[in-house]
């Protein structure tokens, strides 16, 4: 590498802690992590190993967006309580209801005699 190439390399290392000091990671941004990927890129195109920092990098973004996955994860927990309560009722109902066929079934299943009636109530 000539003197010219690796001048550039610092530059562009020093430009980089520079990036990376400016994000503040509690609050950082998808956007400024772009940005970060981007230098990144500028310190491998002097083939300086970078995969390490890349690596380190990548797990701050994910802990960076833990927050919002645990913030889905409960609202879909909350919905499929909520769907669970409303199978419970249903299940209930359903319940009471096949009681009301087994009761009707049975009570219309029993013999109709209408020969103890014959003659009631007609008028000649």
């Amino acid at each position: 590498m000539s003197s010219f190439s690796r001048r550039l390399a610092l530059i562009s290392l020093v430009s980089f802690v520079e990036l990376l000091e400016d994000v503040k990671l509690p609050e950082a941004t998808p956007e400024e992590f772009t940005s970060v990927y981007g230098g990144l890129a500028a310190l491998g195109s002097y083939q300086l190993e970078v995969d390490w920092l890349r690596k380190r990098i990548d797990q701050m973004a994910i802990l960076l967006e833990l927050p919002s996955w645990r913030d889905r994860l409960e609202k879909v927990s909350k919905e499929l309580e909520e769907v669970e309560a409303t199978a419970e009722q249903l299940r209930k109902r359903k319940k009471k209801l096949e009681g009301e066929v087994a009761k009707r079934e049975s009570a219309s299943s029993g013999s109709f005699d209408m020969s103890s009636h014959a003659g009631q109530g007609l008028r000649q």
